[in-house]
């Protein structure tokens, strides 16, 4: 059910909200187009997912670039008393139109998973999901709209809509196979990724730097190519290195595509659910 004003007889309890995180990101509001330029969109989920909503409600501001407002119960009788099971809360998303649309698909897919999968890794590709202060993994997030959890190290925990699952699912295999063969790339493209991909992770400097540098030049490109996909949202993209865009346009000629790997993916998690 989405809406953008409560239905006759229902009503809303106050707004519920979250303590301040400290973070270092910018406000969702930062950068943007006039408020008319926003979309609202408003939707209910089962009452009972409303704590887990509450600890995710930073993660979907910080990923998606949108404000996201916990409204309150949505009560069909008008009165206080019901089970937590049927009655709703309400939600609202508000940013640019793309980053609503895949925030509400990401808070649909915690509320009511359809796919859940867990994905193996080399240890030594862990630098990617706990570096650059988990940009990667942001930008994993945000480009499926799936759950991505790490466990532990060398063990991915992927959980959400079914597509989005299946797409994460399929980056990630993307990842290990390019880290497994270690192929190179054509030398003017080699040099110009490794230059690319020590500036980029140098600026952001941890204890996981060394690792980065040392990964498969061909994973260093599809990597790149992760963080500076084109946004969703209206606000500035990540400054490019000079080298960064020389990345950027031999990877629009030679990218490897996702889209088998992800249908084959999707037949198989169906017919194992069948």
């Amino acid at each position: 059910m989405s809406t953008t004003r409560p239905l006759l007889g229902m009503r809303r309890v106050p707004e519920l909200t979250c303590p301040e995180q400290p973070t270092s990101r910018l406000p969702a509001s930062a950068g943007r187009q006039p408020p008319e330029a926003l979309t609202v969109d408003e939707f209910t989920v089962l009452e009972d997912k409303q704590e887990e909503l509450k600890c995710a409600k930073p993660r979907v501001e910080q990923v998606f670039k949108v404000t996201f407002t916990i409204i309150g119960l949505l009560d069909h009788t008008g009165q206080p008393h019901g089970s937590r099971t049927s009655r709703q809360i309400w939600l609202q998303l508000r940013g640019n139109r793309d980053d609503v649309s895949k925030a509400k698909e990401y808070v649909r897919g915690l509320c009511d998973p359809e796919l859940q999968k867990e994905e193996r890794y080399p240890v030594d590709m862990h630098c990617i999901f706990a570096s650059t202060r988990g940009l990667f993994l942001d930008r994993l997030v945000r480009d499926t709209s799936a759950e991505v959890l790490v466990p532990e190290p060398g063990r991915l925990r992927l959980l959400g809509r079914a597509e989005p699952v299946v797409m994460a699912q399929s980056k990630v295999q993307q990842f290990v196979a390019l880290f497994q063969e270690k192929r190179s790339l054509p030398s003017d493209r080699e040099s110009s990724v490794k230059r690319a991909f020590k500036s980029f992770v140098e600026e952001r400097d941890d204890k996981y730097t060394m690792e980065l540098l040392l990964l498969p030049s061909s994973l260093k490109e599809e990597l790149l190519g992760l963080v500076h996909s084109p946004p969703c949202t209206t606000t500035p993209p990540l400054v490019l290195h000079p080298s960064m865009a020389e990345v950027d346009q031999d990877r629009s000629q030679s990218s490897t595509p996702v889209t088998e790997l992800s249908n084959r993916i999707l037949d198989t998690s169906f017919d194992e659910r069948g």
